[in-house]
């Protein structure tokens, strides 16, 4: 488990291409940026999409993990994300 790792915070995203950019953005400016992390399970995002997160991923590699799915049901992706996840 990764020490400085508090809070896992875990996002489904589907067709989200209108809100990805403003809430990664989001992200990026909590005050406790530095012990949290974003687990993103993208379900069959669009190329647009995938652009979006590859930009904050370079910028913010730490904070981000993004998987990539084909869709599936809410509660298969956020169990996917918690398990992957290092926050207390």
């Amino acid at each position: 488990m990764n020490e400085q790792i508090k809070v896992s915070a875990i996002v489904s995203c589907f067709n989200g291409s209108k809100y990805l950019p403003a809430f990664l953005e989001n992200c990026t400016e909590q005050t406790v940026v530095d012990r949290i992390e974003i687990v993103l399970v993208h379900n069959n995002p669009t190329s647009q999409e995938l652009e979006i997160v590859k930009k904050y991923q370079t910028q913010y590699p730490r904070l981000f993990k993004h998987v990539i799915v084909t869709r599936e049901p809410f509660a298969v992706s956020v169990n996917r994300a918690i398990k992957i996840s290092s926050g207390e």
